[in-house]
């Protein structure tokens, strides 16, 4: 036993004795050792004051604690009355500045005790903040075979992982190629290689939907056989809505297509009356159709309004003159006024505007009628000389027809068809010629 549990047995039977049996001193103590009688060392002797009756707690330590005594002026306590013959004294080393414990002296008091407790307490604590280390040797055949189990954990260990990374799930691996097989197929082909599966659906615009795509990591590649490898299963191709391209111009068009994964198809060019020169008039596929990404998309380009050549109907009736028009494409316009024409009879087109060329759709073409040749009087020129006559007809626009009888020797206009009288411009004048 050493110091502290002495002290915590001196305090339980400090804490179960009264103050008074505590001040009784035993006369049988005192006779059996008298106050100054010395040891065989030449410590001096003091009785312990303590009855017999209140022996039991260090009754039970067993055997009180030896304490190696200072040379100078060591104090031997003698055990209490009621321990076994032959029980050893308590040795006790007192402080060099304080006398020796004097028999007589009276048991430390309360106050006394408590001082105790809170030095040993400072004491523990003081003891816990300094690092001890135990004197004591081991026992050498326990060391032994504490050794020798650390050996056979860690051949267990490298046996262990040894198997782990040699062939088991830590050794390496090379991937197969899983492409285009079935799902089934596939995760065969993984777990013979030694690794476990997770599939995964992904589009995709190759393969066909239910079969492989490939894996992660790629195949060939050599990896440990306990990572993970995600199959990739074929959803398809993934497929967009198409944009509406009408009403953009090309270029407009081309970056639309460009921006939603699209390629441009083939582009075709047509007149079109309503949608301007450049414009895209339609496309296929049509809108909103779900397509996948790189799919051609062919465009119809406006070129604009046709260009519709003018027909010519000048010297036909008006009827069939605006017939001929409209079916062309064109308008036909008839101007308010119509017009004398020697050649062109009435009510027939004696002009138009524009009379050639090309106009677009809907575009008119304005019709100038004739009122007929105007009517021009005819002077009487008989009498008088042929070629005179003949130049003053041609100059009101008739033509002459000249008949020589007997040769028209004199030159002299014999009758005249028609004279005095009014007729159409143009017509024919006859003189006869002597």
């Amino acid at each position: 036993m050493d110091g502290s549990a002495l002290l915590s047995e001196l305090r339980h039977i400090r804490t179960t004795l009264s103050d008074a049996q505590l001040d009784i001193n035993p006369p049988a103590a005192k006779a059996a050792t008298p106050e100054g009688q010395q040891d065989a060392a030449g410590a001096t002797a003091v009785v312990a004051p303590f009855p017999a009756e209140r022996t039991e707690p260090l009754e039970r330590i067993g055997r009180p604690t030896e304490i190696i005594s200072s040379q100078r002026n060591p104090t031997t306590v003698l055990p209490p009355s009621g321990f076994s013959a032959g029980a050893p004294a308590f040795d006790i080393q007192v402080p060099q500045d304080r006398e020796p414990l004097d028999p007589a002296e009276a048991p430390p008091s309360k106050r006394d005790i408590k001082r105790m407790e809170r030095q040993e307490e400072k004491d523990r604590a003081r003891a816990a903040a300094t690092p001890s280390r135990s004197l004591r040797e081991g026992n050498p055949r326990r060391r032994a075979v504490i050794w020798t189990i650390v050996v056979i954990v860690l051949a267990i260990l490298a046996t262990a992982a040894g198997w782990f990374f040699g062939m088991g799930p830590g050794s390496p691996g090379t991937i197969p190629d899983t492409k285009n097989k079935t799902v089934a197929e596939a995760q065969q082909l993984l777990r013979t290689a030694g690794f476990q599966s997770e599939p995964k659906d992904v589009f995709d615009d190759d393969v066909t939907a239910g079969l492989a795509v490939g894996t992660e990591p790629a195949s060939g590649q050599v990896v440990r056989k306990f990572q993970a490898v995600s199959l990739f299963v074929s959803k398809g191709p993934q497929l967009f809505p198409l944009a509406a391209m009408t009403g953009l111009t090309l270029d407009q068009a081309k970056n639309a297509l460009g921006v939603a994964g699209m390629t441009l198809g083939k582009v075709t060019e047509q007149y079109d009356d309503k949608v301007p020169l450049g414009t895209v008039i339609s496309q296929s596929p049509a809108q909103d159709t779900a397509v996948r990404h790189g799919t051609p998309v062919a465009l119809v380009v406006s070129k604009g309004p046709q260009p519709l050549p003018v027909p010519d109907v000048r010297g036909m009736t008006q009827q069939a003159a605006v017939k001929a028009i409209s079916d062309a494409g064109l308008t036909a316009k008839i101007a308010p006024e119509p017009v004398n024409d020697k050649k062109v009879p009435a009510g027939a087109v004696v002009s138009q505007a524009p009379a050639n060329g090309t106009l677009i759709r809907g575009d008119s073409v304005t019709l100038t009628l004739s009122k007929g040749p105007k009517m021009v009087h005819v002077p009487n020129f008989i009498g008088k000389q042929a070629d005179a006559a003949r130049k003053a007809l041609e100059s009101l626009g008739f033509e002459v027809k000249i008949n020589n009888i007997l040769g028209g020797f004199f030159g002299t206009v014999r009758d005249q068809n028609p004279v005095d009288s009014d007729a159409p411009e143009g017509s024919v004048v006859t003189l006869t010629v002597v």
